[in-house]
């Protein structure tokens, strides 16, 4: 979610620090300030959409963000030496191969306001959260699947490595 409100940003300058990740200490050690702000916004304002939302109007973001998912998922990747590990500060740890990666909750539901933005769009662009194998909720994919292409739009995606 931070990236895209990144990406979006009209207050540049704000953008960096969301994008500023702590190199020492070992409570805040590889933690992103946009995080860690989103995580605050949404305990103050009831919830990860509202302050997904709160976040986009405190960047002055173009265009809409929207959660896939209606509660923040866990990214948990599982490694080919048979270890698991948690979190997307997880997935820039080097030295062991991926074997697959997923999220918790596995059921995550899609959010009323994405459905109806899906709907609603002229063209949809499809991002992973945190990189190329970060998976999009199953369940929400699931909910899904009629408005993936709206009517008389363009369906772009964005993949990264």
């Amino acid at each position: 979610m931070r990236n895209c409100l990144v990406a979006l940003a009209g207050r540049e300058r704000l953008a960096e620090v969301f994008n500023y990740r702590f190199e020492g200490g070992v409570e805040l050690r590889d933690h992103s300030v946009g995080n860690i702000i989103i995580a605050a916004l949404a305990d103050v304002s009831g919830g990860f959409r509202e302050g997904v939302e709160q976040a986009g109007r405190f960047l002055r973001i173009k265009g809409s963000v929207y959660p896939a998912a209606t509660e923040p998922p866990t990214l948990v990747v599982h490694h080919d030496d048979g270890s698991v590990t948690r979190g997307e500060s997880t997935v820039r740890e080097g030295g062991r191969s991926v074997r697959r990666v997923e999220i918790e909750p596995p059921g995550a539901a899609a959010p009323v306001r994405v459905i109806e933005a899906i709907e609603q769009a002229d063209v949809l662009v499809l991002a992973p959260a945190v990189c190329s194998r970060a998976p999009f909720p199953r369940s929400s994919a699931r909910e899904c699947p009629t408005h993936w292409r709206p009517p008389q739009g363009r369906l772009c995606t964005r993949l990264t490595s």
